[in-house]
Order: structure tokens, then sequence, then C-alpha cells
């Protein structure tokens, strides 16, 4: 685990795609070379508290308002001491039970596809598809069934110390469901199910081959346009990634845990009567980043850069918002406040300048998932919220014109925009590339 990753790079490139700069000092003008923040916490940038923003034993929780749902998010939300176990508010659909001829039709075409798979030859392999196909009538038959499945195979073979909760229809298990039900399980689905989640079982399958004809119906142009002749002025550009902030970090909590997500008052280490590392004010290298050390980044960019009056020409951010919490910790709204807060951060200290951003595997719930528009059954629906709720952040920043908004709402929040100064932004789901 990495962290806590608050990264940000300063660009500085020409105005025009095409300008020599190869004698250019990329650092000139950049002063100073160093800068302090101040020790008190900036207390302005939020209007009202749950606790006392001066006080340095706990981190500061802000009142936070969301512009797209105009809702105040509870300080339950991220209050260190109140970490849910599992969130029940919105656990994921599971798919609807098959009918009888389905049921035939699968069983009919799973039968082939098993004869045909030349993978059977590996009896490893050969059990982890066969055990998939009856995981994958139990979830068309009696979906319901799923999660409960999911649970006592996780015991059996101790895949995990907690199964329940990581598998149970409320973190993992309505998921798992969904995938097995529409996988097929008996072919190359099931062998890159074998491969990459139970223990390495199937070799990993080859790469289908792709037919690009229909990809690019219009030919390229001929005779191509001139080429745009270079402005010769400079621009500062500024790339943020991985911000992770975990507004549930808890001041002088161990900061050096075994497992899972450190700096935080649920992870404690049952050895030792008082923390071996106590989680300092402005976090801890095996932590994901507080609220004060984001603060701090983002109150030394505009002095570090030079851009305290201009801002900057544009800003990348390439994902990763949310902390690392286990999936049955997460929820919507913890997702959305997080999107909230980071991105009208972002309005607030970087100046006028846009913003271009992305998804990364940590900014949905449950993280690092997607569903595809083609597994229908009223499920391809289930992770819009997200795209719509980032995208009107965007908007509501000013961020995004409507037409690259109407593109990130379709197609899970990847969008393009052209600028006025002629250079095109392709954003990308980076969730959907992660492996």
């Amino acid at each position: 685990m990495l962290g806590p990753c608050v990264v940000f790079v300063l660009g500085l490139i020409s105005g025009t795609l095409g300008a020599d700069t190869r004698s250019a000092n990329p650092t000139q003008g950049i002063k100073p070379s160093t800068f302090t923040v101040p020790g008190a916490f900036p207390t302005s940038a939020f209007s009202k508290y749950f606790n006392s923003p001066t006080a340095t034993s706990a981190q500061v929780q802000p009142v936070v308002s969301d512009p797209v749902t105009h809702e105040t998010y509870p300080f339950s939300l991220t209050n260190p001491e109140t970490i849910p176990k599992n969130n029940t508010d919105d656990p994921h659909p599971l798919p609807p039970t098959a009918s009888s001829a389905r049921l035939l039709e699968q069983a009919f075409d799973q039968v082939l596809s098993i004869a045909v798979n030349p993978i059977f030859g590996d009896d490893s392999c050969a059990r982890c598809l066969a055990g998939l196909q009856a995981a994958k009538f139990l979830a068309l038959a009696a979906p319901d069934q799923g999660p409960v499945l999911a649970v006592r195979l996780c015991d059996h073979f101790k895949f995990a110390s907690d199964c329940g909760t990581s598998f149970s229809r409320l973190a993992l298990g309505s998921v798992i469901t969904q995938v097995v039900a529409n996988a097929d399980v008996g072919g190359l689905d099931g062998q890159m199910l074998c491969q990459n989640f139970i223990k390495g079982l199937c070799p990993l399958p080859p790469t289908s081959p792709l037919n690009l004809t229909s990809w690019f119906a219009k030919p390229k142009p001929s005779p191509l346009p001139a080429a745009r002749k270079p402005s010769g002025k400079r621009l500062k550009v500024l790339h943020i990634s991985d911000m992770h902030l975990d507004p549930r970090y808890a001041t002088g909590s161990e900061a050096n845990c075994s497992s899972g997500t450190c700096c935080r008052e649920n992870n404690i280490d049952a050895t030792a009567p008082v923390p071996k590392l106590p989680a300092p004010r402005f976090g801890a290298y095996h932590c994901d980043t507080p609220l004060s050390l984001v603060m701090s980044a983002l109150q030394a960019i505009p002095p570090l850069t030079g851009t305290q009056r201009s801002g900057f020409a544009w800003t990348l951010y390439t994902g990763d918002l949310v902390s690392h919490d286990p999936d049955n910790q997460l929820s919507r709204a913890y997702v959305e406040y997080t999107e909230t807060i980071v991105y009208d951060l972002f309005k607030r200290f970087l100046g006028p300048g846009p913003v271009y951003a992305t998804l990364g595997n940590h900014d949905s719930y449950n993280q690092a998932q997607d569903a595809p528009h083609a597994i229908g059954q009223g499920l391809a629906k289930q992770f819009s919220w997200n795209y719509d709720h980032v995208a009107a952040l965007w908007k509501h920043e000013g961020w995004l014109p409507d037409a690259a908004v109407k593109l990130a709402r379709a197609h899970y929040s990847a969008y393009m925009v052209r600028r006025a100064d002629g250079l095109r932004v392709i954003s990308l789901n980076t969730d959907l590339w992660y492996r």
C-alpha cells in the first residue's frame, strides 16, 4: 500500500503543440524553492466544522454540503470512532431469477463450451472451471444464495479471515453473483476468473483478436491540415494524482499496523497496549492522506509555482481520490463526499483554470469495479450514480462544457473536450484498464 499519496508535478509547456523548447530552462521563474505551511489549520477554507478546527489532537472535520445532491453530509459518515462494519444503505442489486428456458439454454451452451475447451488437460484448471459451472447455475436459479455460497466456499478454502464480512451480500457477494451469472465460465471468462482471482489455477487466456475495420468510418484526410504555428507562449500546467483522502484518519491511532488501512481507530495491534507509532497530524507513510496534509499540499502549490494570481492554464488529475477502505466499509455517500470535497478544494486553491480529471480504481463503490452496459437485466446502470455525480461536479466547477458532461455521463465518466487553443483532451476511466 502506498500512502499518503499527494503528488503534484509542475509542467511548463508551449501554448501550441510543436514548439521547440530544448533550450528553455524549465525551472526558470519558480520561486521560492521552498514553502513552509503555517502550523494552524486554514479555518477559512470551510464555513462550518463538526469539531474545533484549531485543535491538534484530532483531524479537522468540516461540514460539507454537496452542490449536486443538496445534501449536507453527516458527521457519522467520517467520524473515526464510528466506522461501519458494513454499509447497509445501498447494497448492489442481485440478478433476477432465470426462467426454465434460460436455464436449459445456459446448460446446453456451457456443456458445449466445456467440450471444446482444450484447457481441460490441466487438472487444477478443469476443477476450477467445473466448480464455476455449479456456481453459475446457482446464481441463475437462486441468486439470493450466491453470496451464501461465496461465504461458505471462502470459509472452507480459507480465502479470507472474515469471510462473512468480505463476501456477504452487503460486501462483494452480490457482485460475485452478478459476474458468475453472466460469465461464460466454461470458456475464456472462466479461465480468466480462475487465473486472476482463484490462486492462478488456470493459465492466462490468450487475448481475443479485434476487428477494427468499422472503428474509423472516415478515411484519413489527404492532404493533412497544415501544422499549427507555435505561439511561443509558455503556460503553467499542474498534474496531481492519487490523493487518497482519508477523512476517517485518526490522529494518535496506530500508524504501523500489520494489515488493512492504518491510522484508523478500528485497526489496532492486539499485542500492543498503546500504538507503536502514533499517527501524526500530517500523515504517515503506511496511511492514506489526512485532510491536514491535503490542505498543506494545496496551500503550498501556488507560492511554489508562482501562480498565486494567475492560477494554472489547466490541471490534470489522474485518479484515486478515495481512501483504501475494504469494500464492506465503503458506501456511495462516502465516495460522493470525497469527490465533493476534493474537487471543491481544487477549485478554490488552484485558481480558475479547468481541471481535467479521470476516475481511478479507488473512485467507485465497490472499488475497482464497473458494470458494462451489455449486462442488461436492470444491472447496467448500478454505477451510473457515480458517473452522473462526477460529471455534474465537473460542470458545477466550470471545468467542462455541456457536450463533455454528456459524454462523461454516458461513457463511464470518460469524455473529450477541445480547448479554445486547439488542444484536445481525452479522459479515460482508468478503472477499466487497471490490469
